[in-house]
């Protein structure tokens, strides 16, 4: 997968999120909470055809991380 920098750029700068960091396996986004939460996109593209499932999605509080929630996993298709 190939995570388009320019996309995460822009979602960072609209204040979807204060930081992020990009690893092998996942990305990792940095919050400040705001009332009414937080919502961004970014762009990505597969290198090859697939049809899988992502992992599930968390999103915890640094410093107290028992302040959790979870998102079931999506299915998605690249051709």
């Amino acid at each position: 997968m190939k995570v388009d920098r320019v996309s995460l750029e822009k979602a960072g700068s609209a204040g979807g999120f204060s930081g992020c960091e990009i690893q092998p396996d996942k990305v990792v986004f940095y919050l400040w909470l705001t009332a009414g939460g937080n919502s961004f996109g970014f762009d990505f593209q597969m290198r090859y055809r697939i049809e899988a499932m992502t992992a599930p999605s968390k999103v915890y509080d640094y410093y107290n991380p028992g302040a959790n929630a979870a998102v079931a996993p999506v299915r998605f298709t690249a051709h």
